[in-house]
């Protein structure tokens, strides 16, 4: 018999609103996340508002769609506000997935993913991060050792080592994915990344660059599978460092061809901003290197917009104006190069990017020995050791520095010492889209 005052068919109404408001719910969601996969930024900058809608009620409520469809949200919503630049209340995003992520741990569901979202968010704001760190880290412990949701993490974590210059560790990060694997899964998918992210951390180290070559290339062989849009990136990655291998051998067309290889990978994927500036710079490289300095001054414009539309992207910001330095040193204007690399310099310890200061002083040694100032190296030289104390040296050491000389100066001093080519005799050729067939003198065909 029914209470006084109990009215079953209203009750079993407010539980269909609340199951048909979960649902609507979910599918908007899915629907904006599917959107924001699909479309470029522009496309989608009149929307931003209606995305930092949902986010703020999906902070205040997480309750209101699955933990699957939620970290799959705000990862995409932090890569769109990182692709327009615009000021979303990033504190207030991350607390909103930590309480997602409280509230789904009560419920005894899955937070790997939410943890992943919340790690990819803060990176938004700060490359170094003990909270980003923790994200991570929680999701690896949280899954099951050789799941694909524990590989993803483990990749996560590599890619987090090496932005933070921890090479070694990340090379015995991705090796922990051969031994825990099923090795079925393992090759099929996540040996790619493992070749990738190997390779990034020994050719990014100087250390082992004829080694960074062979499974960068065994990577590449995954491009018969980069149907997931997973592989594609790992594959887009892969092309992109051996095209900066190359330039090392002094193979420049090589090197802009591997770019645009790459780049037609990468643009398989959803947008990054950040990925298509540095693309732009490192094939701005080459081309200075080989003297055919108009083409490259175009990919360098075309790098400083990419990276000022960008939000917090420091790295690139700072290593576009390094690259402009490196073009007016090639044009002979010392003086100019110097104050480029000064302001990249004061850039980069504003927002303790230690990584970046050691770049920066790296380029000002070069800048002196290209003028032969001794007292310039001299006074750069003390300012690289200082680092050792507080700074990027704090964490990869002297030694490691030393090894890397050799490789490094002769290749700043090239892409800063070449002649300009004549003109209509390009030294190289640039197949671009900013570059078509016609007007410039690019290749037509693609590298196979």
């Amino acid at each position: 018999m029914s209470a006084p005052g109990f009215d079953a068919a209203q009750w079993r109404a407010r539980i269909d609103a609340r199951a048909n408001s979960r649902e609507r719910w979910t599918a908007n969601i899915q629907g904006l996340t599917r959107k924001v996969r699909q479309r470029r930024a522009s496309q989608l900058q009149r929307d931003f508002t209606d995305y930092v809608f949902n986010v703020n009620e999906l902070a205040a409520r997480p309750a209101l769609v699955d933990a699957d469809t939620l970290a799959a949200y705000f990862t995409e919503f932090g890569r769109l506000a990182a692709n327009l630049g615009e000021p979303a209340n990033d504190r207030q995003v991350a607390d909103g997935l930590e309480r997602a992520i409280a509230v789904q741990r009560e419920n005894g569901g899955d937070i790997a993913g939410l943890c992943l979202a919340k790690a990819a968010f803060l990176a938004l704001r700060e490359t170094d991060s003990a909270e980003r760190l923790d994200a991570i880290l929680t999701a690896i412990d949280v899954s099951p050792t050789g799941s694909d949701a524990w590989a993803t993490a483990i990749v996560a974590l590599a890619a987090y080592q090496i932005e933070v210059s921890r090479y070694d560790d990340a090379i015995s990060t991705v090796a922990r994915l051969r031994t825990a694997m099923p090795a079925e899964r393992y090759e099929r998918t996540f040996r790619c990344a493992s070749l990738v992210y190997e390779g990034m951390a020994r050719f990014t180290s100087f250390r082992d660059i004829d080694r960074a070559r062979e499974v960068l290339t065994e990577a590449c062989a995954y491009r018969e599978h980069a149907d997931d849009l997973a592989i594609a990136r790992w594959v887009a990655t892969a092309y992109h460092y051996l095209a900066r291998i190359a330039e090392v051998d002094r193979q420049f067309q090589t090197a802009i061809d591997l770019y645009l290889l790459g780049k037609q990978f990468q643009d398989r994927c959803p947008e990054e901003v950040e990925a298509d500036a540095f693309i732009q710079l490192r094939i701005a490289e080459p081309l200075i290197a080989a003297g055919t300095r108009k083409l490259a001054r175009d990919h360098l414009d075309e790098a400083r917009r990419l990276a000022l539309t960008g939000s917090n992207i420091i790295s690139a910001r700072l290593q576009v104006e390094l690259g402009f330095a490196m073009l007016r040193a090639a044009d002979g204007d010392m003086r100019e190069a110097e104050l480029l690399a000064v302001e990249a310099l004061r850039m980069a310890r504003r927002v303790a990017f230690w990584r970046g200061e050691l770049l920066c002083l790296g380029y000002l040694l070069v800048l002196g020995i290209r003028r032969r100032r001794p007292d310039k190296i001299l006074a750069v030289g003390f300012r690289i050791l200082g680092t050792a104390f507080f700074g990027e040296l704090r964490r990869n050491g002297l030694l490691k520095l030393l090894t890397r000389i050799p490789v490094v100066v002769p290749i700043a001093v090239r892409r800063m010492s070449r002649r300009p080519t004549a003109e209509g005799e390009p030294a190289v050729r640039c197949g671009c889209p900013l570059h078509d067939r016609g007007s410039t003198g690019a290749a037509s065909g693609r590298p196979t």
